[in-house]
């Protein structure tokens, strides 16, 4: 099985490979994609999850030729709401934060040049929620289950409470009646 990955977007190569470095060293359990546009981003996402590869956390620049990071993290949560994201940028209006907190669900907005500390709290927290959040789910699922499992059993045992119950009914009328007929 492949290991989750993080992936990074930024028009700047120098920028994504000193990231991808910071977090291969910080998360060796995590691969680290890198892409250099959002639509490669896009690209990167499909690609991942269409090969069963978990992917919690994408970490975006906001200024990209093409598509800004605000756009970019609205589609990637139109499409896939459950993946974290994070703006890493040194050039980004309040009105495009704004933009990413309540369009994108932003997980955490993150000034260039970052903390290598703070960069590493944040991924960490992140991690940490994606998986609390994905623990959350699977209980929800397994109480569903078991609640469909306890409705089936359930409606069996009520079955045959009234199947018992119907044949004690005829034994009292078979009963009743030899009783009758019998002197």
């Amino acid at each position: 099985m492949s290991k989750p990955t993080i992936l990074c977007v930024d028009d700047e190569r120098n920028i994504l490979l000193t990231l991808r470095n910071q977090l291969m060293q910080d998360f060796p359990d995590f691969m680290i994609e890198i892409a250099e546009s959002a639509e490669e981003a896009i690209e990167v996402v499909e690609d991942l999850l269409s090969n069963g590869i978990e992917l919690p956390l994408v970490i975006a620049d906001q200024i990209m030729p093409r598509m800004k990071g605000d756009q970019f993290l609205i589609e990637l949560n139109d499409r896939y709401p459950k993946i974290l994201k994070v703006m890493l940028t040194g050039q980004a209006s309040a009105e495009e934060v704004g933009n990413a907190v309540n369009r994108g669900s932003l997980y955490r907005f993150m000034s260039k040049p970052w903390n290598k500390q703070d960069l590493q709290l944040t991924v960490s927290e992140a991690l940490r929620s994606y998986q609390q959040a994905r623990k959350i789910e699977q209980q929800y699922l397994d109480l569903e289950q078991a609640k469909l499992e306890l409705e089936d059993l359930n409606t069996s045992l009520e079955k045959q409470v009234q199947d018992r119950t119907q044949q004690l009914q005829i034994s009292e009328e078979r009963y009743r009646i030899i009783s009758e007929i019998s002197p």
